[in-house]
């Protein structure tokens, strides 16, 4: 539905295909450049695609609880990026039904085309991370998915659309709210952050700041500015030590 839909009106299907594939265009032209630029190189077309296989990348069905390459470093990072792709999965699910009720009714309503994109985007991403990758000791690794998801555009648009009155007014704020919660508990259990009591209190410690972020819409009182500089401390420290990780060579995921 998303093809046939712009800014405040729907469109033709003649109109929406061109558009559609003049922006695949854009990619596949991107994608055949690197592929030239390859072979000229090494004399392989979209080698960076067969060099995966080195990297364990291929489909297999996933095994719990999942691990990463180093979980007492990354863990915690991981599984918060595995929660926020679970979220947007479900928010993504819930767009397309409101989009496919509105679009019977034919309302005039304005959909951010940057928040369909960020919600697709983190979709099929943690799809990707969670089945097309190896295990470690019988355990999927998810490893990446925090950099693949956080270190984003995406990842902001999605956060600040979090607050946003559009879901919890389709199903109710209460109903809303007791989702996101059983999102981040339920991650808690598919991953082995529970292992690791440092990496398991930055996930608790990011799960409550998430809650408090999406309940309270007030204007910022002394206890969030305390909050909030608490939280940055926090990020800080673990930038510290994965900067240091960095700089002895270290994987930091």
């Amino acid at each position: 539905m998303f093809f046939f839909y712009t800014e405040r009106k729907w469109i033709d299907l003649k109109d929406s295909l061109k558009r559609f594939f003049f922006q695949c265009s854009i990619c596949l032209t991107s994608i055949g450049i690197v592929a030239v630029y390859q072979y000229t190189a090494i004399g392989k077309w979209f080698y960076f695609i067969e060099i995966q296989q080195y990297w364990g990348r291929h489909f297999q069905l996933p095994s719990l609880p999942f691990t990463t390459f180093s979980p007492k470093s990354a863990m915690g990072m991981d599984t918060i990026g595995l929660s926020l792709g679970l979220i947007a999965a479900a928010l993504f699910i819930l767009l397309l039904y409101k989009l496919r009720n509105e679009a019977r009714k034919m309302l005039d309503k304005n959909y951010d085309r940057a928040l369909i994109f960020s919600l697709c985007y983190f979709t099929f991403i943690s799809i990707l991370d969670v089945f097309f990758t190896d295990d470690y000791q019988g355990h999927t690794k998810i490893w990446s998915i925090n950099r693949h998801l956080l270190c984003t555009p995406y990842f902001f648009v999605i956060l600040f659309e979090l607050r946003s009155s559009r879901w919890s007014g389709t199903i109710g704020r209460r109903f809303y709210m007791v989702g996101i919660t059983i999102i981040l508990l339920s991650t808690l259990f598919l991953t082995q952050v529970s292992a690791y009591p440092i990496q398991l209190i930055y996930y608790v410690f990011f799960s409550v700041y998430l809650l408090r972020y999406i309940i309270i819409q007030d204007p910022v009182d002394r206890v969030e500015r305390i909050v909030h500089v608490l939280f940055i401390s926090v990020n800080i420290m673990f930038y510290l030590i994965y900067m240091q990780n960095y700089l002895q060579n270290g994987w930091i995921g």
